[in-house]
């Protein structure tokens, strides 16, 4: 399996496809880079209708998912910007680092920080693609971190088949005008990454 993550800052289109960072491979799992190619759920998608800090909604997914040798039907989508396999609870606000055995466990978290999902657009998913190389593409759109900062816009997708799993970052500078939140922007406070059920 594949985990492919990168960082891009919307003001400046040329740093989209150089600005990649990674990370040391986990059991089963490599990283690969990829040109940065945005697909946001937000378009044409679902709306979760997540409308509290803690709230997180089981999704069904549309094809059977591996993870960590493991096959899953379904997932949490936390509003805290990662999702969890199975029946973990996605409510954790407070991100650790990976590996921990604390709650949650068995999860792939594209930006896990405080995410104020209920005040942005909202969380969004949708189906891509055609049997048998389709894409669930998840988004937390516009969403911003508390303290209401401006907003950013994370997606995770994975992948029919392959069961690869794709971080995008297409805005992840949370300034708003006079203010610049560098202690948020590009990650800097944030969990990225995967952990497998067992913590």
């Amino acid at each position: 399996y594949e985990v492919t993550i990168g960082l891009t800052d919307s003001s400046d289109p040329a740093r989209t496809t150089s600005q990649w960072y990674k990370i040391l491979s986990v059991r089963g799992y490599a990283m690969e880079d990829v040109p940065f190619d945005p697909v946001n759920a937000r378009d044409g998608g679902t709306d979760l209708n997540i409308t509290s800090g803690d709230e997180y909604r089981r999704l069904d997914l549309p094809f059977a998912f591996t993870f960590y040798d493991e096959e899953f039907t379904y997932i949490q989508v936390s509003s805290y910007g990662y999702v969890t396999f199975g029946d973990q609870p996605a409510d954790s606000f407070q991100n650790t680092r990976i590996p921990d055995t604390a709650a949650p466990n068995g999860f792939a978290a594209p930006f896990w920080d405080f995410l104020e999902s209920d005040v942005g657009a909202g969380v969004f998913y949708r189906v891509v693609g055609e049997v048998p190389n389709r894409q669930l593409v998840i988004t937390w759109a516009d969403v911003p971190h508390l303290p209401d900062t401006g907003p950013g816009t994370i997606t995770l997708i994975l992948e029919e088949g392959t069961n690869s799993i794709v971080f995008q970052y297409p805005d992840v500078v949370f300034n708003e005008e006079g203010i610049e939140w560098t202690s948020f922007n590009y990650g800097k406070s944030a969990t990225i990454g995967i952990e497998n059920p067992a913590g």
